[in-house]
């Protein structure tokens, strides 16, 4: 049997079927179509940092991205959260062998590299709208950092000066080596101030 909708967006209607004298009831939600998707995605490098990603972006390590999904719909008064939108999608890798592509319960994806190459994620909506969005990944893996040193270890800065510190990683070509000193987070409590890429300043 074939359900045509003709409620108004985000109603519950109740579908009946009945066959000598025995009934079962199928309750099912009128939405919106879905009229536009837009795709962000993120990765945690270690425990305290996060990076951004933009379609195109190189992942150099094995760590999911999570790839969200904002949905928006026909009949801007429909009261679906983000959540429940996201849920009228699914999501497919191009290749799998690169990257496995997993639904999240919040309806965002997370995407598991598994080897060098490159993949597209691709979100579709499930309400025969058509519509879908894509996320194009470059994976370079490279191995877990085991360590690292910075230098100078010691220096003396006059008022006024700067220093700048740089980092070395062991393994050399760690998942965070293509960041360099930008992916440390930089501290000093010694009334000076230090820059994201490691730069000293002593006021």
């Amino acid at each position: 049997v074939t359900v045509k909708a003709k409620a108004p967006h985000n109603e519950s209607v109740t579908i009946t079927a009945s066959c000598r004298g025995l009934s079962a009831d199928f309750p099912i939600t009128v939405i919106s179509p879905v009229s536009s998707i837009g795709l962000s995605a993120s990765q945690a490098i270690g425990s305290e940092y996060t990076r951004t990603l933009k379609s195109g972006n190189t992942v150099y390590s094995g760590n999911g991205v999570v790839i969200k999904a904002a949905v928006s719909l026909t009949d801007t008064g429909c009261t679906l959260d983000d959540e429940q939108k996201q849920a009228l999608l699914s999501w497919k890798s191009s290749n799998p062998s690169v990257a496995a592509a997993e639904e999240n319960e919040d309806g965002s994806c997370t995407v598991r590299p598994l080897k060098s190459g490159t993949v597209t994620i691709k979100a579709s909506a499930l309400d025969g709208s058509g519509r879908s969005a894509s996320f194009k990944l470059l994976i370079e893996l490279h191995p877990e950092l085991e360590s690292f040193s910075v230098t100078p270890s010691t220096e003396t800065v006059a008022r006024g000066k700067t220093v700048k510190f740089t980092a070395a990683f062991y393994p050399s070509d760690a998942y965070v080596a293509p960041f360099g000193s930008t992916a440390l987070i930089w501290e000093t409590d010694a009334g000076a101030s230090i820059s994201t890429r490691g730069v000293l300043t002593v006021p």
